[in-house]
Order: structure tokens, then C-alpha cells, then sequence
């Protein structure tokens, strides 16, 4: 299908790109990967929290995703919902920024920073499968991979503005109230998302065909999805490993500090060379998603993730992290271009709301044992467990590649509508 045959191609897909750049930029004010689990841990928060930080909002993404197919695949039209939606996904890191400026209980602050994230991200995963078939719907297929490039490079533009911030407010504004700040800075940008959001425009469509069925039903029929097509089990099996091989991830800026004895503004210092190779890493994937699909772009940022993995508890100087954050900014940031551009392509014709919650949910468990086992070897063993981190990190990509490399590459092979 190609862009004329969807009316509003291009104003939606600046509003979907511009939607996603504000809400990628908001978010590098409490960035997951670098800020958010030294903020948890210099608040006394508990070591399964500081481990789970990186991935608390997709946790959030991935719970509700299951039990609301039924009702999404019902869904005429996306739109009225999902606006809705968006309003309980961006005020969390309101109320996290003012219980942290203005509150003064220290474990309340740390559990307004954990929730902050986790209940977005519950929020968001009501409707998720309805904000993807969403841009299956506004946005033609060789467009998405550009799509999703476009969207992170914006963001990430604005993530090294809001590192420079963050350097300045945590040089400023030391512990629980410059955190605070920066959830604020946080909310604007998402609400700034939200305004994009509402520009897309979403055309007729005709009524689905779908059977209706209630929750139960359709759970017991989500296995029969998987046993379809085996392209899904393999795409899904390797996403799984590489939701495994995010162990090192919450702390691998904690361990950069540790090594460099360096200040908390350092950090701001981090997320500026990330997001700078986040653009790298995204005007290169936007490019080869668009015209080699979502493959050949997931094998190559597994690879170099890798070879982070394999250097990172080598580096000692300040230097030495700026190139690993840049790599680490370019690689997990081409990595889910590549993802959600197959994972759109992988999509069948009918049940693709049930398809998409597995897609999500199948990821969970995997999210949770990566947490527990590296709040396990850090509570044991501090800076030291790292290494072990990283080396167990690097054995999953291992495994995640082996799987994505069998997958047969699907190129544009979806009924859009």
C-alpha cells in the first residue's frame, strides 16, 4: 500500500513522529536506562527497584495488554480512546515531581519515583494494541520503519538538550528536589506529546470482521496464535532473550560512576552522549528498516550490543564511557526500530489485536527474571557482580540472535486494513 491510498499519509505521520519525539524527550529528563535507577538508589529505594527501573513503564506496557485484546479488536476507531488514555499516562510524573519537591517522607519519594513510570506504562498498555493498529492504519508500510526512526531522532535531539539540564539542575538542585525538577521537566515534555496526538487523523474504516468474544475466551485462544505462524514464535522467542540481556542495563551508569568516581552530574553528561548516538543509531535504522525491513537492523545492534557487554567492565576513564554510551545510545535505540518494524510486518490479517498483546505480554516474564537475578547478584556482590552482569547480558544476545536470524523476513506482507 503506498501513502495515497491512506488519506492524511503525511500530516499523520509528522503528528505520530512529532507525538513520539516530545514523549522520547520528556522521558530523558527521568531516562530509564541512565537517571532513573541511581535516583532510586541515592532515595533508599530497595535493590529490586533499582533493578527493575530500566524496564518499569514496559512492565506496565506489557500487564494490562492480555486482558484488554478482546475489547480493542472491537474497536472501530482508536482515536477518542486513546486521548482519553493519554491524560493518565503523562500526569503520573506530575504528581511524582510535586510529591518530590514538596513532600518529606523519604520512602513515599521513593515509591512516587517507581510508580511514576510503572502506572504510565499501565495506562499506556490498556490501549497499546489500539496505538499500534493505530499506526498500521494512518501510516503505510514503507513508511514505518522511517516512522519510528523519526520519532526517536526527535527525541533524542531534545535528550541531549535535556542532559545538558540535567547536569545543570542536579550541579543545582542536589538530591530529592532537583529529582523532582526533573520529573517536571519531564511532564511538560509529554504534554507537549500529547498536543501532537492530537492532530492525527484516523480514517473510516469498515466494521470488523472479528468474532466478539469475552475475556476468557480469547486468553485460551492466544496460544493458537503462536502454533500459526512460526515466524511469531521464533521473532518472539528472540525478543524474550533480549528482554533476558537487559541485566546489566540498570547498572551500567551506577557502574560508570563507581569507576570514574565521578559526581551525579556526570549522569547528565551520559545521557547527552547516548541520546547523540540515539540519532546515529536512528537516522541509520530508519533508513535500512525502510528499504531491508526490521531484520538485518535487530542483528546489527544485537551484535554491537554485544561488544558493549564484552567492553564495558574494561573502561575506567570518563572517555571511555562517552563512546560507550554513545554505541549503547545507537544500538538500543536502531534495536527497536528494527523490532516494531517487524513486528508490524509479522502481523496477520484477522486477530491482530490478540497478536499484538502477545507480542507485549511474552516479554514480561523474561523482564521480571532479568530483575531478579541482578538484584540477587548486586545485593551480594555491589559493583563487582557487573562483570558477571554483563558476561550473562552477552549470552542471551547470543541466543536472541541465533533465534532472529531463522525468522524469514517478512517485507511488507499485511492487509493494512
Amino acid at each position: 500500500m503506498d501513502a495515497s491510498a491512506i488519506p492524511h499519509a503525511r500530516r499523520n505521520w509528522l503528528a505520530h513522529a512529532s507525538e513520539g519525539g516530545f514523549f522520547i524527550g520528556g522521558m530523558a529528563f527521568v531516562s530509564s536506562q541512565t537517571l532513573l535507577p541511581t535516583i532510586i538508589q541515592n532515595l533508599g529505594g530497595a535493590e529490586w527497584m533499582v533493578t527493575l527501573a530500566p524496564v518499569l513503564m514496559l512492565i506496565g506496557l506489557q500487564l494490562p495488554q492480555a486482558f484488554t485484546a478482546h475489547l480493542v479488536g472491537r474497536m472501530g476507531h482508536f482515536m477518542p480512546a486513546l486521548l482519553v488514555n493519554g491524560i493518565f499516562q503523562r500526569v503520573t510524573f506530575l504528581i511524582a515531581g510535586l510529591i518530590l519537591i514538596y513532600g518529606d517522607a523519604p520512602m513515599v519519594a521513593v515509591w512516587a519515583v517507581v510508580l511514576a513510570p510503572f502506572l504510565s506504562g499501565l495506562a499506556g498498555g490498556v490501549l497499546i494494541t489500539g496505538w499500534q493498529q493505530l499506526i498500521a492504519r494512518t501510516v503505510p508500510p514503507q513508511r514505518r520503519a522511517s516512522l519510528f526512526a523519526a520519532r526517536m531522532i526527535m527525541g533524542s535531539l531534545l535528550g541531549v538538550a535535556a542532559g545538558h539540564v540535567v547536569e545543570q539542575v542536579l550541579a543545582d538542585h542536589p538530591g530529592a528536589h532537583g529529582y523532582g525538577i526533573l520529573h517536571l521537566w519531564a511532564f511538560a515534555g509529554l504534554t507537549l506529546s500529547y498536543i501532537c496526538f492530537m492532530f492525527i487523523r484516523e480514517p473510516a474504516v469498515p466494521a470488523t470482521a472479528e468474532p466478539r468474544s469475552g475475556l476468557w475466551q480469547n486468553i485460551r485462544s492466544l496460544p493458537g496464535h503462536l502454533t500459526a505462524d512460526r515466524r511469531i514464535l521464533l521473532f518472539l522467542t528472540s525478543t524474550s532473550l533480549y528482554a533476558l540481556a537487559g541485566l546489566f542495563i540498570p547498572y551500567f551508569a551506577i557502574h560508570a560512576r563507581h569507576v570514574t568516581g565521578l559526581p551525579m552530574s556526570f549522569l547528565g553528561e551520559l545521557v547527552a552522549w547516548q541520546m547523540t548516538g540515539a540519532i546515529i543509531g536512528n537516522v541509520i535504522a530508519g533508513w535500512a528498516g525502510d528499504h531491508h525491513g526490521g531484520k538485518a537492523t535487530m542483528i546489527t545492534a544485537r551484535v554491537l550490543l554485544l561488544g558493549i557487554c564484552i567492553a564495558a567492565p574494561c573502561a575506567t576513564s570518563a572517555a571511555a564511557w562517552h563512546w560507550l554510551f554513545l554505541i549503547f545510545g545507537a544500538v538500543y535505540n536502531a534495536n527497536m526500530v528494527g523490532t516494531s518494524t517487524m513486528q508490524l510486518e509479522l502481523l496477520p490479517k484477522r486477530g491482530r489485536a490478540n497478536v499484538l498483546s502477545i507480542m507485549g505480554f511474552c516479554n514480561l516474564p523474561a523482564s521480571l527474571i532479568a530483575a531478579m537475578i541482578g538484584a540477587t547478584w548486586w545485593s551480594h556482590a555491589g559493583d563487582a557482580a557487573f562483570v558477571w552482569l554483563a558476561a550473562a547480558s552477552g549470552v542471551c544476545l547470543l541466543l536472541s540472535l541465533m533465534a532472529v536470524v531463522t525468522v524469514k523476513e517478512p517485507r511488507i506482507a499485511v492487509d493494512e486494513t
